[in-house]
């Protein structure tokens, strides 16, 4: 390892490379984080993600229900798992508008392949519900995993029994 005006050279099985500038201050805030450590970057991904969410007042009254639920579990996994929790929010929004759907048109609709073959098939409503239900329990799933609600406020007494 060599002195230069660039700063120091790591000399690697005969090829000498520019060791990367020394960490500043400086350096710090322009990667996102500030005098406040990680907040200053928490606040941009929460605002990335609310920007992301969709226009629908139902999907961002969901993430905020959602954000409330998980207000116990500790800040940093929380920062981890907004994106499946607004991902959450938009399938119980959807599941809603499905089962409405379903309930006012029915789980069959007819169909008609030619002259005379015709039937009754599942709706694709009825479809996208058994998709998104799985998705949403799978979602919640691993948030539950994720954050661990229950052994922050000191698990089920079930299981404390």
């Amino acid at each position: 390892m060599t002195d230069t005006p660039q700063g120091p050279k790591v000399e690697q099985k005969g090829q000498v490379t520019a060791a990367p500038p020394p960490f500043t201050a400086r350096s710090r805030c322009r990667r996102g984080v500030g005098e406040k450590g990680l907040m200053v970057m928490a606040s941009k991904n929460e605002k990335a993600l609310k920007e992301a969410l969709p226009d629908d007042e139902k999907v961002r009254m969901e993430y905020a229900r959602l954000m409330a639920l998980f207000k116990s579990a500790p800040k940093n996994k929380v920062a981890l798992a907004r994106k499946l929790i607004s991902r959450a929010a938009f399938l119980a929004v959807a599941l809603d508008d499905i089962e409405k759907d379903i309930s006012e048109n029915g789980y069959e609709q007819k169909y008609q392949n030619g002259e005379f073959q015709f039937g009754m098939k599942k709706s694709a409503a009825a479809e996208l519900h058994v998709t998104y239900s799985k998705n949403l329990f799978a979602v919640m799933k691993q948030l539950n995993e994720m954050l661990d609600v229950g052994a922050a406020t000191g698990g089920d007494m079930f299981e404390n029994f």
